[in-house]
């Protein structure tokens, strides 16, 4: 209705306030439904794993505008900015995999890399006859790369000679706190 107003008129005025208020109530919704979810992840596990994605390429993708403006819609910075604070002040383990990690074009079977993948393949089959769901599939290899790294990164695990100093995980009774799928 802002647009049939006429310009400096007083309804003009009170239709740009009802817009505004409309717009301020919908980021008040997402940063809510943010904040909600960010935490819920840090809190609920003790180490999450994301891929680096670049977010002004998705973003300016000319193929697809719809996708394009899903990607801005979705405030993905502001989800990792949260993401890395919340990680940090719970002391909880946040793994970044790089965008160029081959993640749904990698078969987790026998560790191929399928070159010829396009973004409209949705399924694929590998040569060794693994069938890969794209996004199930690159969910399951950014979780193997992240504890990968995590891995790496500890090096409490072993002591100078080169073998492992802490008993295995089901010597002890313990199962491991970041699941697999």
């Amino acid at each position: 209705m802002l647009s049939r107003r006429k310009p400096g008129s007083k309804r003009q005025a009170q239709a740009k306030f009802k817009v505004a208020r409309v717009h301020q109530r919908i980021a008040n919704q997402r940063g809510d439904f943010l904040h909600k979810l960010t935490s819920q992840l840090v809190n609920d596990n003790d180490g999450v794993c994301i891929e680096d994605l670049s977010l002004k390429g998705l973003a300016s993708d000319p193929s697809g505008a719809r996708l394009a403006k899903s990607f801005t819609d979705a405030s993905m910075g502001e989800f990792r900015r949260q993401l890395t604070y919340k990680s940090q002040w719970n002391r909880k383990h946040l793994v970044v995999i790089d965008h160029f990690f081959p993640s749904s074009r990698l078969c987790r079977g026998c560790g191929a890399v399928n070159g010829e993948l396009t973004l409209s393949d949705r399924h694929w089959v590998c040569r060794c006859g693994l069938v890969h769901d794209r996004d199930g599939s690159a969910a399951i290899n950014i979780r193997d790369e992240g504890l990968r790294i995590l891995a790496e990164g500890h090096s409490d695990k072993r002591n100078a000679r080169g073998a492992g100093v802490r008993p295995p995980m089901e010597a002890v009774g313990v199962e491991p706190r970041i699941p697999r799928l």
